[in-house]
C-alpha cells in the first residue's frame, strides 16, 4: 500500500506546492505545469517500479520519464521568458519538444499502471497470464497505440472545442492564426498535468485488486476444507466490494460534502445482510441428531460421494414424479422402495465424526450447491469471478453507452479532451466491478442464505440497492432529478443472478456428458417446479431491467453530469 500513498501525495503535492508558489507571489501557469508533468513522470515511475517488470522494460520507463520531463521542462521555461506568440509565428521547436514530452509522459503513464496492474492480476490468481513478467514486445506496441488514440482524440477534441468558441471569429484576420497557435500551446502546456489528473486518479482500481491478491494468498494457505472466510477475509471482501463495486452516493445539490457517506454505509449493509442471515445457509444448518452444523461433517474428499448421492437422488425423484400418474398396488409399495432410498441418501457418516442424518429441510443436492464448484472459497471466488466477467460485458457496453454517449451526453463528451478514451476506460471500469461483484459473490457462497445460485446473488445485490435508495430518497426529499441509478442495480442483479446459475451448472460439471445441452443439465439440477421459478425469476428481471430502460429514456431525463460514476472511490459507477 506504500505506492498508493505515494502515488497520492505525488498526485496532491504539486497542487499543494503550486498554490504554496501562488500566495508567496512565485506563482505562474507554466511553474504549475512543470510541477504537473513532474508529477506524472514520478507517478509513472513508482507505478513502473511496482510492477517489477524485465529490466527491458523498466529502463525504458526511466528514459521516456527524463526525457519527457526534461524536453517538457525546457520548452515549458521557453514559453515563460520569451513572447508566446508574435506575430507570423507558426509552429516551433518548443512546440515540437512539447508534444514529444506529453507523448513521453503519456506512454510512461500506461506502462507504469501496466506493469502494476499485470502483476496485481498474477499475484490474485483471477487469472493466468501468459507470462509471468510483463515484456516489452508486448507492451510496447500497445502503449504506442494508446498513445496515438489518446493523443489524436484530445488534439481532435480540443480543436472542436476551438472551433465552436471562435466560430464567429474571422478567419481571415491575421491575428486568428496567432489566437489558435495560443490556445494550441496552452493544450499542450496543460496536457501532463491534465493526464496525471485523469490517469493517476484511477489508483483506486489498483487498491482493490492488491486487496483481492491478499485474499487470494490467504485463500491458498487455508486448511482446504469447507470452511467460510475468517473474520479478517470478511472484512477485506467488505474493502474490496466497497472499493471496486459500490457507487458514488451522496451527490446533492452539486455539492462533494457527503459524497463519502457511500462507502461505509456498502460495507455497513453488505455485512449486515451477510451475517443476519448466515444460520440460514444450508451449511450452518443443524444435523437431525447431534444438532451440529453441516459443515462440520464435510470434507474436500466427500465432493465425489456428495456427487454420486446428488445424481441417485435426482433420478429418484424423476421416478417419483412418472409413478404419481398411477394409484395400483404395485405402485405403492414401488413408491415406498424409493422413499426407502431417499431417506438411505440422507444419512451421512463423517469421516471424523459419528453417523448422522442431513437436516430436514437440505438434500444432498442443496449441499453440494452450497459447496460450490471449487474445494475452497478462494477458488470459489476466482470461478465466479472469472464468469462475471464474461456475463457482465453487455451490461458494460450498456451501461458504458447510457453513461457518456446518449443523448446529451454524447455532446458533453465530445467536448473534454479525455472523453473519447474515458468511453473505452469505463468499459473497463465496468467490467472490473462485474469481475469483483462475482469474486465477492464466490467468496461467499458458502455462508448465504439460499439453496440456490441465483438466491445467493441477493444479498449482495442487496448491499448495492438499498444505499441506491437511501440516495433516490435524499434526491426526491431535495427536489432534485432522479439519475439511472436504479437501472445500474437492475444490470448488478441481472449479472450476479446469472452468475449464480452458472455457478450451480460448473458444481455438476462432472454430468455435462451425459445430456445434450447446459439447459438440460439445469432441469436436471433445479428439478421442473424449481426451475421454472427460477426461469420466472430471471424474465422478471429482465422486465425489470427493460422498465426501468424505458423510464429513462421515453421521459427525455437527462443523463447523469458527467461520466457514469463506477464502482470506486474515484466516486464512480458501477
Amino acid at each position: 500500500m506504500w505506492v498508493v500513498l505515494a502515488l497520492f501525495l505525488v498526485i496532491t503535492g504539486d497542487s499543494i506546492v503550486t498554490e504554496l508558489h501562488i500566495l508567496l507571489g512565485d506563482g505562474t501557469q507554466q511553474l504549475r505545469a512543470q510541477y504537473g508533468m513532474l508529477g506524472a513522470v514520478v507517478a509513472g515511475l513508482l507505478l513502473l517500479r511496482f510492477g517489477s517488470p524485465r529490466k527491458s522494460l523498466l529502463w525504458t520507463g526511466i528514459t521516456l520519464g527524463v526525457s519527457g520531463f526534461l524536453a517538457g521542462a525546457w520548452a515549458v521555461f521557453r514559453f515563460a521568458k520569451e513572447v508566446p506568440i508574435r506575430d507570423g509565428d507558426s509552429w516551433s521547436i518548443e512546440d515540437n519538444a512539447l508534444v514529444a514530452a506529453s507523448a513521453c509522459v503519456l506512454a510512461l503513464g500506461f506502462l507504469g499502471m501496466a506493469a502494476a496492474l499485470w502483476r496485481l492480476v498474477r499475484d490474485s490468481g483471477l487469472f493466468t497470464p501468459a507470462q509471468p513478467h510483463l515484456r516489452l514486445r508486448h507492451a510496447g506496441p500497445a502503449v504506442l497505440a494508446a498513445v496515438a488514440t489518446t493523443m489524436g482524440c484530445y488534439a481532435f477534441a480540443t480543436e472542436r472545442e476551438w472551433q465552436r468558441s471562435s466560430w464567429l471569429s474571422d478567419t481571415t484576420d491575421p491575428a486568428y492564426s496567432d489566437w489558435h497557435l495560443q490556445n494550441l500551446r496552452h493544450d499542450l502546456v496543460w496536457f501532463a498535468p491534465s493526464f496525471q489528473d485523469w490517469w493517476f486518479s484511477l489508483d483506486w482500481i489498483l487498491s482493490g485488486v492488491a486487496v483481492i491478491a491478499v485474499l487470494s494468498v490467504r485463500g491458498k494457505a487455508g486448511r482446504g476444507g469447507v470452511e467460510a472466510p475468517t473474520a479478517p477475509d470478511r472484512f477485506l471482501l467488505l474493502v474490496v466490494f466497497t472499493v471496486l463495486v459500490a457507487l458514488g452516493l451522496g451527490w446533492y445539490a452539486d455539492n462533494t460534502a457527503l459524497s463519502w457517506i457511500g462507502f461505509p454505509v456498502h460495507m455497513l449493509v453488505l455485512h449486515y445482510l451477510t451475517t443476519a442471515w448466515a444460520n440460514r445457509a444450508a451449511l450452518a444448518q443443524p444435523m437431525s441428531k447431534s444438532q451440529q452444523p453441516l459443515r462440520n461433517f464435510l470434507k474436500p474428499l466427500d465432493r465425489s460421494q456428495l456427487l454420486d448421492r446428488s445424481r441417485q437422488y435426482r433420478e429418484v425423484h424423476a421416478q417419483l414424479r412418472r409413478l404419481e400418474h398411477g394409484q395400483s398396488d404395485d405402485t405403492v409399495l414401488r413408491r415406498r422402495t424409493l422413499e426407502a432410498r431417499l431417506r438411505a441418501l440422507h444419512r451421512w457418516r463423517g469421516r471424523s465424526r459419528p453417523a448422522d442424518i442431513l437436516p430436514a429441510d437440505v438434500s444432498v443436492v442443496d449441499t453440494i450447491l452450497a459447496l460450490g464448484p471449487g474445494d475452497t472459497w478462494d477458488e470459489n471466488a476466482r470461478r465466479a469471478a472469472r464468469l462475471a466477467n464474461v456475463i457482465g460485458l453487455p451490461f458494460s457496453a450498456l451501461t458504458t453507452w447510457t453513461g457518456l454517449i446518449r443523448g446529451d451526453a454524447w455532446t458533453n463528451s465530445l467536448g473534454y479532451g479525455f472523453a473519447l478514451p474515458d468511453i473505452i476506460l469505463e468499459f473497463a471500469i465496468w467490467q472490473i466491478g462485474w469481475v469483483a461483484a462475482g469474486y465477492v459473490l464466490g467468496a461467499l457462497w458458502r455462508v448465504l442464505p439460499g439453496r440456490r445460485g441465483p438466491v445467493r446473488a441477493l444479498p449482495v445485490t442487496g448491499a448495492i440497492a438499498l444505499p441506491v435508495a437511501a440516495h433516490a430518497l435524499g434526491k426526491w426529499a431535495l427536489g432534485e432529478e432522479q439519475d439511472n441509478l436504479a437501472l445500474y442495480v437492475v444490470a448488478v442483479l441481472l449479472v450476479l443472478t446469472i452468475t449464480g446459475i452458472f455457478m450451480d451448472l460448473q458444481t455438476f460439471s462432472s454430468e455435462r456428458r451425459y445430456w445434450q445441452s447446459r439447459l438440460g443439465l439445469l432441469l436436471s439440477i433445479y428439478q421442473m417446479r424449481y426451475f421454472s421459478l427460477q426461469m420466472a425469476y430471471l424474465l422478471a428481471q429482465v422486465i425489470a431491467a427493460v422498465t426501468v430502460w424505458q423510464l429513462f429514456t421515453d421521459t427525455g431525463s437527462a443523463p447523469p453530469p458527467g461520466p457514469a460514476e463506477p464502482p470506486s472511490s474515484q466516486s464512480s459507477p458501477q
